[in-house]
């Protein structure tokens, strides 16, 4: 077994459904505004029910009751999702295990993939919210190779999940509710199978950073959240490469710091 398996199945890093980071918190506050509205929120208390309402507003002010399509991806300062070594298989290097290294340390996740315990905070109950919020999943078929052995018999995402690839395969059925679909019609046939699939909840686009290129040139994204890494890795894959020549006004509707990651939310003029 590679050494990048070995770390993932030891639960050292577990690359499942996002590439995100969490640490334990000091109490202290942060900022969360929606246009006109700003509120201050104690960190040590759960935000899911606040980021639920201001949701519930967005949709209600949109008028639209179709799912939301969403990202979250974890960078290093300089916007790197992963080093150089990470292009060529198993698509995992120190780099990756670096920027996510506090995912396991978390409730949320722990649990996801099996482990008891975990710290809790805000950045858990972030990572809650949106463990909540997804009702069905689209990736790429190197983030589906990466992760299949580890990921076992019980992944960790309990949802349809929509695989992008240019080579056809039967649906993949495991255990907890995770069925793994393979889509070679393009990215928004694979949306739009989500879509069908994932009720009153979002489509959660996981990766990799191909992926979600496509998706903002494309159009296809409501929401992102970035979650910056406070750490340089030098050379690596960008999150942010080979988008098309054109300005793209977001609007910046959250920002949560803590001593491990940077948080923070946009939406796409569609969305706003």
């Amino acid at each position: 077994m590679s050494s990048a398996l070995e770390k993932l199945r030891s639960g050292q890093v577990l690359r499942s459904v996002i590439c995100l980071q969490w640490s334990n918190n000091e109490p202290g506050e942060y900022e969360l505004s929606h246009n006109s509205l700003l509120m201050s929120i104690p960190m040590s208390k759960p935000v899911q029910p606040v980021r639920g309402l201001l949701e519930q507003y967005r949709r209600r002010r949109r008028g639209d009751d179709m799912p939301n399509v969403r990202t979250d991806m974890t960078i290093s300062l300089e916007g790197y999702i992963c080093g150089l070594a990470a292009q060529q298989p198993p698509y995992l290097d120190e780099g990756f295990f670096r920027i996510t290294e506090w995912a396991v340390a978390h409730e949320a996740w722990r649990e996801r993939a099996g482990f008891d315990g975990g710290a809790q905070g805000t950045d858990d109950a972030l990572l809650k919210e949106m463990f909540a919020r997804a009702g069905a999943y689209v990736m790429g078929r190197r983030m589906f190779d990466s992760g299949e052995e580890p990921w076992g018999e019980s992944p960790p995402f309990r949802a349809p999940v929509f695989v992008l690839t240019h080579r056809q395969r039967e649906p993949l059925i495991r255990k907890g509710g995770t069925t793994f679909h393979f889509v070679t019609q393009g990215l928004a046939a694979a949306i739009e199978r989500a879509k069908a699939a994932c009720g009153d909840r979002d489509v959660q686009i996981s990766g990799g950073a191909r992926i979600v290129q496509q998706a903002i040139t494309e159009g296809l994204l409501n929401e992102m959240h970035v979650h910056i890494a406070p750490v340089l890795l030098g050379q690596g894959t960008r999150l942010f490469d080979q988008l098309p020549d054109s300005v793209i006004e977001l609007d910046r509707y959250q920002v949560v710091d803590s001593p491990a990651v940077t948080h923070l939310g946009f939406r796409f003029p569609a969305a706003a």
